[in-house]
């Protein structure tokens, strides 16, 4: 928990609209209790797929007229993903459900994965089905790649999913 506070205090000296808002912890013992963001209320996936239908089930749904909405969602989430890049960080768990919707404002939560660049991802946490299991370090492309399945995923095209 320690490396998640130290990656969210690196970023609420660098805010960005697009990366959750980080209020600080709770130490008690000596120990971190309680990590404090603001609260949003809904993740893309929630906003997606109430059905919470299989990764592939839903993306083979035909959804008409999202194109646009996912372009604006798409270009807010690799905003938010660069800006942790340019601090040395990769987030390396982008996926729906690590997504909150601000309004219609999408913004990157779950800091548990992140890591600097180049280091092991061996031991990491990330969600099955939304990551490439032969990586094993820390790079930009992991994001990248991630942001590239969402996309496909929400547009439907089963034919360029990856993971």
């Amino acid at each position: 928990m320690l490396e998640e506070v130290q990656i969210c205090e690196r970023s609420r000296k660098n805010p960005h609209r697009n990366i959750a808002a980080y209020h600080g912890c709770e130490v008690k013992d000596g120990r971190i209790t309680g990590i404090y963001f603001t609260k949003y209320t809904e993740t893309l996936m929630q906003r997606v797929n109430p059905g919470k239908l299989g990764k592939r089930a839903f993306a083979s749904q035909v959804r008409g007229g999202m194109s646009d909405e996912v372009q604006r969602w798409m270009d807010g989430v690799e905003s938010g993903m660069r800006h942790l890049h340019s601090l040395g960080i990769v987030h390396n768990d982008i996926n729906p459900s690590n997504i909150m919707l601000d309004g219609n404002i999408p913004v990157i939560i779950d800091f548990d994965s992140c890591g600097q660049e180049g280091h092991s991802v061996d031991t990491v946490k990330r969600t099955y089905e939304w990551y490439d299991e032969n990586v094993k370090e820390a790079m930009p492309s992991n994001d990248i790649d991630a942001l590239e399945e969402m996309r496909m995923w929400l547009l439907g095209d089963t034919a360029k999913l990856k993971f």
